[in-house]
């Protein structure tokens, strides 16, 4: 199994108002220890070309792997698009990372759309 990857969805920028340039609002740096960090799109709303947004999505979550993690933020269409896409190459499995501002770290959150076998018999 290749090592863990962290796709963010979008990181938004802000403008730094000592020099004027576009940064990045969040410093992602602790989820580097869930692994390797990768922006998924650039920041800003995708409602005016979401097909072109999709299509991006499908590129680079297609090697989704189960150690993988999925870091939801910008657009809610982006992260709607990119849970579901991580689903449907992740049988049905999205891990995430949520921000404790509290404790300053990311938690893991597993979300699995299917019902496990016991629950299908219940």
């Amino acid at each position: 199994m290749k090592p863990s990857r962290v796709y963010i969805t979008q990181n938004p920028m802000r403008r730094d108002f000592n020099n004027g340039e576009l940064v990045y609002k969040y410093d992602l740096t602790a989820a580097r220890e869930y692994g390797e960090l990768d922006i998924i799109l650039q920041s800003g709303p995708v409602l005016i070309s979401p097909d072109i947004a999709i299509k991006q999505l499908r590129a680079k979550l297609r090697n989704f792997q189960p150690n993988d993690w999925l870091v939801c933020l910008g657009d809610p269409v982006v992260i709607a698009a990119a849970s579901a896409i991580i689903a449907e190459v992740n049988g049905g499995v999205v891990p995430v990372l949520v921000w404790d501002r509290m404790i300053r770290k990311y938690l893991s959150v597993v979300i699995d759309i299917h019902p496990s076998r016991a629950e299908a018999v219940a």
